[in-house]
């Protein structure tokens, strides 16, 4: 993004590589022209707001502002911008098809969330895999043709190309953004290399297993199946991760925590992270989903009852009215 000064870029980190991933850029080629055209668009990703009111928009039919204010209501929001009610209305829709808003019309009840690092850069991933063919730009390295692409002209273009040269000059490091793991830092790469995580694994079983340490390590919860057991020392360590998550998000699901009930409501709809553990793991896929939709509709059914406990406690504590003769 160019270092832009006082711009707090690691409140950025997480979200810049979910919409790296959702737009499929994960190629040097392509991360380097998403770099390029969100950081001209953004100016480094300093504004992710128009700076003018939005006034001028006021009464633009061809952007859906037919009520009045709705200039200055759906102005410029995002790293590159949306524009307009109609383009808030058509996002949220999208985004709430893809199980990210909790309601079809997020956007366009509360537009400025589409300034904030949260849902931001939804509106980049939208665009990008929606609306205009980037990709196919980014595999030609096009800089012109995606400008094009997104500004509607030129606007920008010798920075744009600036940009997307530094990118490219960076190359592989690139893709840590998106987790690949070939593209870890030097400094990682040297201390990992030539690593054997059999011969690790053999160590730490030894330590906590003496000389009779087993290859699997049964369970020890009363909910588990019969024999069922994880791998290794490693593979233990990972589901008490994997594990953590769930009851910290089930917890958070039901107390209305945002990410919690974004992160629920994807699973149930059966959307994993591209390459993720679960993604390869059509029982844990099954599992999960099964899971978040149980958890849904045990909430319902939850707040269902709440509601009747207190619509009854209430009509228990008004004073009885008096009969009239």
């Amino acid at each position: 993004m160019g270092g832009t000064a006082g711009v707090d870029y690691e409140q950025y980190v997480d979200s810049v590589g979910q919409c790296l991933a959702e737009c499929e850029c994960t190629t040097v080629q392509r991360i380097a022209m998403w770099m390029a055209q969100v950081g001209t668009e953004s100016a480094g990703l300093r504004y992710m707001e128009e700076i003018a009111d939005g006034s001028e928009y006021e009464g633009r039919s061809d952007l859906g502002n037919t009520n009045p204010g709705d200039g200055q209501r759906y102005k410029g929001r995002g790293p590159i911008q949306v524009t307009g009610r109609h383009n808030y209305t058509v996002l949220s829709q999208w985004a709430f098809d893809q199980g990210s808003i909790s309601t079809p019309t997020f956007f366009v009840d509360n537009p400025d969330q589409l300034a904030s690092p949260e849902y931001g850069f939804m509106g980049v991933t939208w665009y990008w895999t929606t609306q205009r063919p980037m990709k196919n730009a980014a595999d030609a390295g096009d800089v012109k043709l995606a400008t094009e692409y997104v500004n509607g002209g030129y606007h920008g273009l010798p920075d744009r190309q600036a940009r997307y040269d530094a990118n490219m000059r960076i190359g592989d490091t690139l893709l840590c953004l998106v987790g690949v793991e070939e593209a870890a830092p030097p400094e990682k790469q040297l201390v990992m290399a030539g690593l054997d995580i059999n011969r690790l694994n053999a160590a730490i079983d030894k330590i906590l297993g003496g000389n009779t340490a087993p290859t699997q390590w049964p369970s020890r919860s009363f909910l588990a199946e019969s024999g069922a057991g994880v791998d290794d020392t490693i593979g233990m360590l990972l589901n008490i991760d994997a594990n953590a998550w769930t009851l910290v998000l089930t917890i958070g699901y039901l107390s209305d925590l945002p990410l919690a009930v974004q992160q629920v409501e994807k699973v149930a709809q059966g959307k994993f992270p591209p390459g993720s553990f679960v993604d390869h793991s059509d029982w844990l896929k099954k599992f999960g989903q099964d899971y978040c939709k149980g958890l849904i509709a045990f909430k319902k059914k939850m707040n269902t009852v709440i509601s009747y406990a207190i619509n009854q406690s209430a009509q228990k504590a008004a004073p009885a009215k008096k009969a009239t003769s």
